[in-house]
């Protein structure tokens, strides 16, 4: 998923003098070697830079989301090496920048492969070495937690409280269908058969609404990078693109992750569920089905967004059938 589901902002593509402008902040004494677009999410610019001296390459982010989310997301990183959890060193960070005025980091290059890519072709050997990989680290992630669960503010205190209970979600999928969005992106049929079936199994999510953790809340195999280690295992490189993160439950990584293609290879799911629990994280018994109402949820948030592509309603009207007809 993700592949076709376009940008939510135009790329920025600044000139040879803008980009060595905002390098020189970090680097004064590298000359630019080469630059050009790279791949990331969907709303933030990154730009592979090429440097003649150390580190020789590295990711020009230029945020054009909300700024809140740039420092939450400088903040996160910091964080998340402290606890040695696999992600790209900010190198530097600024609040604004001359080129755009919005906030713009420089990522440390990691090296390593999409695990969209890698999961396509593995073995079901392969799916569980990459699984057990991949489980410890999000329970590393989950293990960080906080008081309530919300929204974070840059300084990573929850700044809008969020309530996942069932009556609260209800209500909030109420909301979004008096609004007309549900039934103008899915459809009168779906958006109803959504909500009904929401208020019949919702409450699967309540036995995972213990302590609040840190959500990715993008944990898809895109943001995501993978490579062999010296023993020809599978290592997570880094996990990348941390703006929408929030304190909240494991269910929502765990739902997005369990979406098509990799939610279909249960050799894989397995393993990643094992090895969570090995590392600490706690699963409740029926978890698949918490996971998938969590998804539900995302997916209602995302069709409310301002602008959404013909290819991302069309992804979320397939997994919302999907749990629709197998909730388990």
């Amino acid at each position: 998923m993700r592949e076709g589901w376009g940008r939510n902002e135009p790329e920025i593509r600044p000139d040879r003098a803008a980009i060595e402008s905002l390098v020189a902040a970090a680097f004064p004494a590298a000359r630019i070697e080469y630059y050009k677009s790279a791949r990331g999410g969907l709303t933030n610019t990154n730009i592979e830079v090429g440097l003649s001296a150390p580190p020789t390459r590295v990711n020009l982010r230029l945020y054009q989301g909300s700024p809140n989310d740039a420092g939450k997301e400088a903040a996160l990183n910091a964080l998340l090496l402290q606890r040695a959890l696999p992600t790209a060193r900010f190198l530097y960070f600024a609040k604004t920048n001359p080129v755009t005025g919005e906030p713009y980091a420089i990522l440390e290059w990691v090296e390593g492969a999409r695990l969209a890519s890698v999961s396509q072709g593995l073995t079901e050997k392969g799916q569980r070495a990459l699984g057990m990989a991949l489980g410890a680290v999000l329970a590393g992630i989950h293990a960080i937690s906080f008081e309530t669960a919300g929204f974070l503010d840059a300084e990573l205190c929850v700044e809008t409280p969020i309530d996942f209970r069932h009556e609260a979600v209800i209500a909030f999928l109420r909301s979004c269908q008096d609004s007309g969005v549900l039934s103008k992106r899915l459809g009168p049929e779906l958006a109803a058969a959504l909500i009904s079936f929401v208020e019949r199994e919702g409450c699967w999510l309540d036995a995972w609404l213990g302590k609040a953790s840190l959500v990715h809340a993008d944990f898809n195999a895109s943001n995501i990078l993978v490579r062999r280690g010296e023993d020809h295992g599978w290592r997570i490189a880094a996990v990348l693109d941390w703006e929408f993160a929030f304190a909240g439950s494991p269910a929502f990584d765990f739902g997005n992750l369990l979406r098509p293609p990799l939610g279909d290879k249960q050799a894989f799911i397995a393993a990643v569920a094992r090895a969570y629990q090995d590392a600490g994280g706690i699963l409740p018994d029926d978890w698949r089905a918490s996971a998938k109402i969590a998804d539900l949820i995302a997916w209602a948030d995302v069709l409310r967004r301002e602008i959404v592509t013909p290819a991302l309603i069309a992804d979320a009207a397939l997994v919302i059938r999907r749990t629709i007809e197998s909730p388990r």
